[in-house]
């Protein structure tokens, strides 16, 4: 597909904007040039001002501050900053626009995948209920029976008319592909956290266990897993 080059230019800038946003932004240049675990916990409230205006740097901080975090996991306040990053960052919904949308399932993904190393993380229950809640957003997301919409275009625009038709057929045909690649990222992030939750959890709260029964009830609701799927966790 032929692209103009003025939607080029503008691609090209939102992307060096949306790096100079990351450089520049303070919050995000706290934690990356924390010198130990304590400048990161004091970081944490400016971390979370990011919040809703800046949905990608925010992951990005969190992300930034959970690796410097696990350097001195064993550490009562640590451990606790890191619990209270991940039980912030979960309740945070996807943002509405598809193109943050996009980003943002790609990075709360790989954040929650991080987390799930630590045995911290993993023995706590309500935090496999924040992921099942998580599933279940990704879930109600995913269109059903979904192709993709974009398309390659070819024509070839002489008249005025014509370009300006062209033009349309080309920003509809971005507008298609973004949505392409959000329901693809939404059905591979199912996929990976729906196996995290499957088996991790159920190592973690053995179904034999009759007071878990409850709790993986909770679970099974949030994530709206399929009959099969409860079967299996």
């Amino acid at each position: 597909m032929k692209t103009s080059p003025v939607i080029i230019s503008v691609i090209y800038c939102s992307a060096v904007i949306a790096l100079a946003d990351t450089e520049t932004n303070f919050a995000y240049i706290e934690v990356t040039q924390a010198t130990n675990v304590q400048s990161v916990i004091s970081a944490l409230p400016d971390i979370e001002k990011l919040w809703p205006q800046e949905p990608e740097i925010y992951l990005k901080a969190v992300n930034q501050a959970a690796h410097i975090l696990v350097s001195s996991k064993n550490d009562p306040d640590t451990e606790q900053a890191l619990e209270n990053m991940f039980d912030s960052m979960m309740q945070k919904s996807c943002p509405t626009n598809e193109e943050q949308a996009v980003t943002w399932i790609k990075l709360k993904q790989d954040v929650v995948l991080y987390y799930l190393g630590f045995n911290d993380i993993q023995n706590n229950g309500a935090n496999w209920l924040e992921l099942a809640k998580f599933i279940g957003e990704v879930r109600f997301k995913i269109i059903s029976n979904y192709t993709n919409q974009g398309t390659m275009i070819s024509v070839l625009a002489v008249t005025p008319a014509e370009k300006l038709k062209l033009q349309k057929e080309i920003e509809e045909n971005e507008r298609n592909e973004i949505t392409d690649e959000f329901q693809a990222e939404l059905r591979q992030a199912n996929n990976i956290l729906t196996y995290q939750l499957l088996y991790n959890c159920h190592a973690r709260f053995p179904s034999s266990n009759s007071t878990n029964t409850t709790f993986f009830k909770q679970i099974s609701d949030a994530a709206h897993l399929t009959n099969e799927e409860r079967k299996k966790l």
